[in-house]
């Protein structure tokens, strides 16, 4: 999880690799508690990482989890293309 939130592309691609779970969920207490890594990196605004994890079958389509706002990994991932200046598109 704190590879995902730091956006360390390698460290991500290693655990990966190793068979962590991308659909994982951060078991740490606080505010991110259940949020899944694709969370965690769209919350940061790490693009590259989030491309990482979606390739490796972190599902952005899941109504589940949310974070403490509410939001799933799909509205974390639009709301930082939003703010990146990037569009969605089909």
């Amino acid at each position: 999880m704190k590879a995902a939130e730091k956006g360390d592309i390698a460290a991500i691609q290693s655990l990966l690799a190793g068979g962590a779970n991308p659909n994982s969920r951060d078991e740490r207490s606080g505010e991110t508690l259940d949020c899944t890594a694709l969370m965690l990196a769209s919350n940061k605004g790490h693009i590259e990482a989030c491309k990482v994890l979606m390739d490796a079958g972190a599902c952005r389509y899941n109504r589940q989890p949310r974070d403490a706002d509410g939001m799933t990994s799909l509205d974390a991932f639009f709301k930082m293309l939003q703010s990146s200046g990037a569009e969605g598109g089909d």
